[in-house]
């Protein structure tokens, strides 16, 4: 097995007693190993030229006769073509799919739970009710519209307005076969029919306190 890499040191690199970062080496690498210096440099950019040259020519990352798993790239380190073991490539699999450690961040504190009934009606307690200013307003409004629409700004006449409500309470048309019934909000006071109603007024109608 080899290893090579970068290093830079004070001392003459034959005295230097560095053999390295990588995880993979053993851990008692100067007593089974021996230390070979492939070439010296005035600089560290020049020693890491070098290295990559070393490291690409040889396929580090995917060569099963050296200990480094990764390739020295300009940009950081590639591990393309290299094979996982299958112990490791099982303790990926246990932390993505959120049962491992969350400190890997792959696994929610709240995963598989759900919030009671009471901690839900006081989250719906805390967003309903709250007026928006008029400086969100004009932020809605901008961000909805974004100078696209073709009817932002303008209104509606008299007599469209008669048609379109007409339209939408089945006053002289059949929507799928049936006339669609108007009903009121209790909140709101607002007349409509359809899905629109249900969605938007009732239990769901921002008046609802």
């Amino acid at each position: 097995m080899m290893y090579i890499g970068v290093r830079s040191c004070e001392c003459s690199p034959e005295v230097d007693n560095y053999w390295g970062s990588s995880k993979h080496l053993p851990k008692n690498v100067s007593e089974v190993c021996d230390k070979f210096i492939l070439g010296t440099f005035d600089s560290r950019v020049e020693a890491s030229i070098d290295e990559i040259t070393r490291h690409r020519i040889n396929d580090v990352a995917k060569s099963k006769l050296f200990w480094n798993n990764a390739r020295a790239t300009t940009t950081g380190f590639c591990t393309a073509g290299r094979q996982r073991p299958s112990r490791e490539c099982d303790d990926i699999s246990i932390r993505q799919s959120g049962k491992g450690n969350s400190m890997y961040g792959n696994s929610s504190p709240f995963k598989g739970r759900s919030h009671s009934e009471e901690a839900k009606q006081q989250m719906s307690n805390a967003r309903a009710g709250k007026p928006l200013t008029e400086e969100h307003k004009a932020n809605i409004s901008k961000a909805t519209s974004g100078g696209k629409s073709a009817w932002y700004g303008r209104k509606h006449s008299e007599e469209s307005k008669q048609k379109m409500s007409t339209s939408r309470t089945g006053e002289g048309n059949h929507m799928y076969g049936r006339k669609l019934e108007v009903v009121r909000c209790p909140h709101c006071d607002i007349k409509g029919a359809g899905g629109s109603m249900k969605r938007w007024h009732f239990d769901n109608c921002k008046e609802n306190k």
